[in-house]
């Protein structure tokens, strides 16, 4: 029985399997490629390195979390507040009030309301402006079952394919499908 006790408490350390795929979602957002490099582009990066050493540091990367009040959006911003002033986070939502109520916002997070994928892909490529990652947490939940069909195809399909080519006209690095 003290066995019992013991696994329920490690058990109630774990992360839960959506905060699991939040962490793992940051870290492919975030990641910066890697792989080997041939033995002439590593000289070169040793030259750039050497040129680099005095510039100013880069401004932190600007990730954009769409659906940041959702479940599994919200889950990606609290790992990426987590990771501290390295990187910018942006969240996207319809409703600033909401997500304020939340606490999405705030340390190294902004907000960015009234961004609702249904919108035309030039409308979302002018609020992409400036991210260089984009992850993506949207999912239609339905109100009203009678008009789900309709509703869940504009948000889960028609949405995306808007990401998608106002991420691509906003010049976003890198953008990452939940």
């Amino acid at each position: 029985s003290s066995s019992s006790s013991s696994s329920s408490s490690s058990e109630d350390d774990a992360p839960t399997r959506r905060e699991a795929v939040a962490a793992a979602l940051a870290a492919i957002a975030l990641a910066t490629g890697g792989g080997a490099v041939a033995p002439s582009v590593a000289r070169a990066d040793s030259f750039a390195a050497d040129i680099e050493a005095d510039l100013p540091p880069p401004p932190p990367p600007r990730v954009l979390v769409v659906g940041a009040t959702g479940q599994t959006g919200s889950l990606v911003v609290r790992e990426l507040k987590k990771r501290g002033d390295d990187i910018a986070v942006v969240a996207a939502v319809r409703s600033e009030e909401k997500a304020a109520k939340m606490g999405v916002d705030g340390g190294n997070v902004s907000l960015l309301g009234g961004f609702d994928v249904t919108a035309d892909a030039s409308t979302l490529a002018a609020a992409m402006t400036g991210i260089d990652k984009v992850i993506v947490c949207t999912g239609f939940v339905p109100g009203n079952p009678f008009k789900m069909s309709a509703a869940a195809h504009s948000v889960d399909n028609e949405g995306v394919i808007h990401l998608v080519d106002a991420a691509k006209a906003a010049g976003v690095k890198r953008l990452v499908l939940v």
